[in-house]
């Protein structure tokens, strides 16, 4: 349920879009909220550049980051897949049906 750096949400709920090496490629490929370059430094500094240059493609990421974050990573969303989570395993031992517990 987690597994990135929290300041890849912390940036992208404040519409700041990201550069990142590969440890973000999962979180820029579903939120849209920015480019991740492995280790490609030259397209890290070109990324750069060009967001330098264009406010509103950095609006653009940006909005488009935050809504994933308001989407994905709000109380509501996270606690519901937790819940899942933690009744999936409930159910799988057992636990689930002998304490009725529902989903």
């Amino acid at each position: 349920l987690e597994g990135f750096p929290n300041a890849f949400l912390q940036s992208v709920a404040s519409r700041v879009p990201i550069v990142s090496t590969d440890v973000g490629r999962s979180f820029l490929d579903q939120s849209q909220a920015g480019v991740c370059v492995g280790g490609d430094w030259p397209r890290a500094a070109e990324t750069l550049r060009e967001w330098m240059n264009s406010p509103e493609l950095r609006s653009q990421i940006g909005t488009r980051g935050r809504a994933f974050v308001e989407q994905q990573h709000a109380i509501e969303p996270v606690t519901a897949r937790i819940a899942e989570a933690l009744f999936a395993v409930a159910t799988r031992a057992g636990h689930a049906s002998r304490r009725g517990i529902t989903q």
